[in-house]
């Protein structure tokens, strides 16, 4: 149920002048977080709380000198303190942190920052005279961060059609200029909708964002459909897109969102995708990586070389002038691969097959037949082996777990990849065994050095 708030509205002062009440609310506010501060500098040192000292870090600290202050407080609230809040800060040791690294890890990017976040804290902790300096704090060199993947979801042509025609019959036209926007000017979300008025200049097509994500202000030039839909949007106060309390912009378009997902059969794509989708049709359009990195206001290049892999024509180009070069000592004759009719074998599939021929009929149908029986040799199977031990370190330990790590890189079936596991025993690389409760599976592991 949705807790009642106080309106906020507009208060007459002695004077005359208007004050928002919001502003009000926010001294008494601090004036309340100022008495608690104090209150928790007089206790003794070594009876101070986990959950007192992330009071100090907030205040004294993160607020001050991070942008996302905000953010550490939450995570720290409903992540970290309901587990070590009522500890003690110097009883804190590392075989804590490890077990909370590991007890988050459905979640490895998240779990990695508040790691970030406690490593900080606590040499912080140290400075402050919370922690004994001749102890090394627990954070230092105990966690192994988990691995973490980038993103790289973007919307296709085929999908822009769907989405677009999703957002487009949004009754709000503040959410359908909003959506539309987040493409045309590839701006961050918080960006966009704490844009004020005062930041475009309708003579030059431009826009100007004072304090972005990098800390860098962002000058961006407007293209004419953008131009045109800051022009269909009504002026109801300083902001662009106007929250509901006055002076302060809007923070959410979730609903609005998570509608036209729905509509558009696109429940895997984020709000943040549409700024990427910009980037990548960037790309494809031949845009350099650099100008690329000047529109998503990237801090550096690298951030930005991400976007290098959807521009694909020139590098296709090159290795066809290769092939082109090397094709008179190859003896290939490329206009008779039917590439339409190429059957590959699934990822997840595994199925037990037999090394007989296919029979003519077959052989019309498919350039290669379906789980044919390919020879791993040399190198591939060097990569093979090493794919096996790396999806046993990471927790595989089948083979079709195997399989599934190796994907569709090798058109290998059941018997060949049975005779890569047999020489791997043989060699001593790995052990198979089997469990009593599943004693019909045979399972594999790497044998003791």
């Amino acid at each position: 149920m949705r807790k009642k708030t106080q309106p906020k509205g507009e208060l007459i002062t002695v004077d005359g002048s208007k004050e928002s009440q919001t502003y009000q609310m926010a001294e008494y506010f601090a004036q309340l977080v100022a008495e608690k501060t104090e209150q928790i500098k007089s206790k003794p040192r070594k009876t101070i709380t986990f959950k007192d000292f992330a009071h100090l870090y907030i205040c004294d600290y993160a607020f001050p000198h991070k942008k996302t202050w905000l953010w550490d407080k939450k995570r720290l609230e409903r992540y970290v303190i309901p587990i070590f809040g009522e500890r003690l800060v110097h009883t804190i040791n590392a075989e804590d942190i490890v077990s909370f690294h590991a007890q988050m890890a459905r979640t490895p990017c998240l779990a990695n920052r508040l790691v970030e976040v406690l490593s900080k804290m606590f040499r912080l902790a140290q400075q402050w005279g919370y922690w004994p300096e001749h102890r090394k704090i627990p954070t230092e060199k105990c966690v192994k961060a988990f691995r973490e993947d980038s993103r790289d979801r973007f919307v296709n042509r085929e999908e822009m059609q769907r989405l677009g025609a999703a957002i487009n019959r949004l009754q709000s036209m503040d959410a359908r200029c909003a959506f539309w926007l987040y493409i045309l000017t590839a701006l961050r979300k918080n960006e966009l909708l704490s844009l004020r008025w005062d930041d475009i200049d309708f003579a030059s097509s431009e826009l100007r964002v004072g304090v972005t994500k990098n800390g860098l202000p962002h000058h961006l030039p407007i293209s004419p459909e953008a131009m045109a839909l800051f022009n269909q949007l009504e002026k109801r106060g300083e902001f662009v897109f106007p929250g509901r309390n006055p002076g302060e912009s809007r923070t959410t378009l979730n609903k609005s969102w998570d509608r036209v997902r729905k509509e558009a059969r696109l429940t895997d794509i984020r709000l943040h995708d549409l700024r990427r989708t910009a980037g990548a049709w960037l790309a494809k359009a031949g845009t350099p990586v650099l100008l690329i990195g000047r529109v998503l206001n990237h801090k550096t290049v690298d951030s930005t070389m991400v976007y290098a892999r959807f521009a694909n024509d020139d590098v296709r180009e090159a290795v066809n002038r290769l092939g082109k070069e090397l094709n008179s000592f190859i003896g290939v004759d490329i206009d008779s691969v039917d590439r339409s009719t190429r059957d590959s074998v699934p990822v997840n599939s595994f199925e037990e097959t037999t090394d007989e021929v296919a029979s003519p009929m077959a052989s019309q149908q498919t350039a290669v037949p379906k789980n044919a029986a390919v020879q791993i040799r040399g190198a591939d199977q060097i990569v093979v082996e090493a794919k096996i031990l790396i999806a046993l370190r990471q927790g595989g330990s089948t083979k079709k777990a195997f399989y599934r790590k190796i994907g569709g890189c090798f058109r290998i079936n059941a018997s060949e990849l049975d005779r890569i596991l047999n020489e791997m025993i043989q060699r001593q690389l790995i052990e198979s065994y089997s469990e009593e409760e599943s004693w019909n599976v045979v399972r594999y592991r790497i044998s003791p050095q």
